[in-house]
């Protein structure tokens, strides 16, 4: 069976009957029914990439063809995550955005790392916002709030503002 190239919509990973083109036809991502996804160059069938889902995940191609966005969900227990990959793998391996994010966001927001829990999200490319739930340093009672990071492939991570909440 040949598969169509995808649009640049997430490819929802959650069961190992997930299987997805790139839109430019030249990458596949499929999960395994061990929890593991794998990224293949179509062209040699090579994986360039793995990674585990240990609940579920949202997958992004980027519109340039040479990387790609992984959302992790959280589970029941663990907080999620955000990955970005190079396509090549000779470009290097994957970068834990959401490690490079997490240290500044806690600075800015006074919230307790012990006692909240950051969601992550893709927005467009290279943007996320991270909706940070919990308590607050000092403050009784839970509270929420959304922040936005410009990254890139190599890690770098800038602040570009904050909001009440994510969306809208």
């Amino acid at each position: 069976m040949i598969a169509a190239c995808a649009g640049h919509d997430a490819v929802n990973l959650y069961a190992a009957a997930t299987m997805a083109v790139s839109p430019d036809c030249r990458w596949q991502i499929k999960m395994g029914s061990d929890g593991q996804a794998v990224v293949t160059a179509r062209a040699t069938g090579r994986a360039v990439y793995r990674f585990s889902v240990a609940h579920t995940a949202r997958f992004y191609w980027l519109r340039d063809g040479n990387a790609a966005i992984v959302e992790l969900e959280p589970g029941p227990g663990e907080d999620g995550g955000l990955l970005a990959f190079p396509l090549s793998p000779v470009r290097g391996g994957a970068v834990d955005i959401g490690r490079k994010i997490l240290p500044d966001m806690y600075r800015r927001s006074g919230f307790s790392p012990a006692r909240s829990h950051p969601f992550f999200s893709y927005i467009r490319p290279w943007r996320v916002a991270v909706s940070l739930e919990g308590e607050t340093s000092g403050l009784p009672g839970k509270a929420s709030r959304c922040y936005v990071y410009a990254v890139a492939l190599s890690g770098r991570a800038r602040f570009v503002g904050s909001r009440a909440v994510c969306g809208g």
